[in-house]
């Protein structure tokens, strides 16, 4: 598990997303057992208590599952993760196009421009 963590933002939503799309991209299967809470604050250099809480909001969410004693797992119905990236995708495109309205790009221009983008990766 990699985490790109941005330490100037709040770090348990970025974990929390983090690990739905990792099991959305297949990096984290259905069942697969979670980093102890301890491990993945080691790792990303956090707080263990901001692992735990990312954790407690998956689980709420019904991402993952614990099993007392033994850890955290990736719930088996992973359409949640789905939703929960999409829904965060959505938001981050939203939010851009706002910003692109306040600069005076309208959605042709915008279009256009992310076409010419797509060009350059090819």
């Amino acid at each position: 598990m990699k985490f790109n963590i941005d330490k100037k933002l709040p770090i348990t939503p970025q974990v929390y997303n983090q690990i739905c799309l990792m099991i959305i991209k297949e990096k984290l299967q259905s069942n697969h057992k979670l980093l102890s809470v301890r491990d993945l604050a080691i790792k990303i250099g956090v707080n263990p208590n901001t692992i735990q809480k990312s954790y407690e909001l998956l689980e709420e969410s019904k991402v993952i599952y614990s099993i007392r004693g033994s850890g955290w797992y990736v719930a088996n119905d992973t359409t949640i993760a789905s939703k929960i990236v999409d829904d965060l995708i959505s938001k981050k495109v939203n939010d851009f196009v706002i910003e692109m309205n306040k600069l005076g790009i309208d959605k042709n221009t915008l279009i256009k421009l992310i076409d010419k983008g797509d060009e350059k990766d090819e």
